[in-house]
């Protein structure tokens, strides 16, 4: 449900009005939005249409909001309002009459709402204190002699006044070396307390961090290792393996020579090392140190004469 309701108000003198207010604004504030719109001195009386569209009298803001909690956003919601005249008293003989207080304006609508700003920004520019002082001055006076106009501005500063105190504390901190100490030490101590409650969490994500990292680097050194000695063990095979002499046909076109017997070449046979007897020893010490690829130790020995500490 949205935090908003259009009012479809129907006025008795036949003029009709649109608004679109929030649901937490309270009834006497409706009434002083009505009467910006349509001025008036007469009290007005308010009726809304509810589901079985019948009319419902609301006279206090716990009926209005009851009304309006109920009432689906997607729909407009009927609202009748009546003038209701002032019951005028019989003039009373002016002997008996008493002197009553004359309730001067000594702030009227026009000089709250163009005064009250300027009067901020004003004392924003020399001093950031004045500012309090002189929207604290400018309220009571507003309050006393020009309630309605009160209201509005209590309204509005209730829309807006976090933009208006982000406003007073970034030029309060601009202008006021005391006020930034005073909002700096006490900024300083909350934040040393955040790190110290969230020090061991940082702890612990910095320690598991440094545990993964150490596993993929051994991963990594074990497929390395096992990849090199893949490698120079398919060199050593390649390395072993004996080509046979390939002899190529000459084949003349048109004329083929006969075949003539060719006596078999003997070669001499080179003597044929017992590398298993040899370095027998050797390859016991590097089996004991943890090299057990047989092979790999046996060409290795042979390249470096039996060395054991170059290998």
């Amino acid at each position: 449900m949205s935090d908003k309701v259009s009012l479809k108000i129907t006025i008795n003198n036949g003029s009709k009005r649109r608004l679109n207010v929030e649901r937490i604004t309270t009834f006497e504030e409706l009434n002083m939005l009505l009467k910006e719109v349509m001025p008036t001195q007469n009290d007005l009386s308010w009726s809304y249409v509810d589901e079985e569209n019948e009319l419902i009298d609301v006279s206090t803001n716990h009926e209005w909001q009851l009304a309006v909690q109920s009432h689906p956003s997607d729909v407009v919601m009927r609202v009748l309002v009546k003038e209701t005249a002032r019951p005028v008293q019989p003039p009373q003989p002016q002997e008996h009459a008493p002197h009553a207080p004359q309730n001067r304006q000594c702030c009227g609508s026009t000089l709250t709402r163009f005064g009250l700003p300027f009067a901020l920004f004003w004392s924003i520019m020399i001093h950031p204190f004045l500012t309090a002082i002189i929207v604290c001055v400018m309220g009571y006076v507003t309050f006393h002699h020009n309630p309605s106009t009160f209201q509005t501005l209590t309204i509005h500063a209730k829309k807006h006044y976090r933009k208006v105190g982000i406003f007073y504390a970034i030029s309060l901190l601009l202008r006021c070396r005391l006020c930034l100490w005073f909002v700096l030490i006490p900024l300083f101590f909350i934040l040393s307390k955040k790190v110290k409650q969230h020090k061991g969490q940082v702890r612990e994500r910095i320690e598991r961090f440094v545990r993964q990292a150490n596993k993929v680097v051994v991963e990594a050194t074990t497929v390395i290792k096992e990849t090199t000695e893949q490698v120079i063990e398919n060199a050593i095979v390649k390395a072993n393996q004996v080509q046979k002499p390939t002899v190529e046909a000459n084949v003349d076109c048109g004329m083929v020579e006969p075949r003539v017997p060719v006596e078999s070449e003997v070669y001499p046979s080179l003597p044929v090392e017992e590398v298993g007897t040899q370095y027998e020893t050797q390859l016991a010490t590097l089996c004991e140190l943890g090299f057990k690829n047989e092979k790999l130790n046996t060409h290795l020995l042979k390249n470096f004469d039996g060395n054991v500490d170059r290998v």
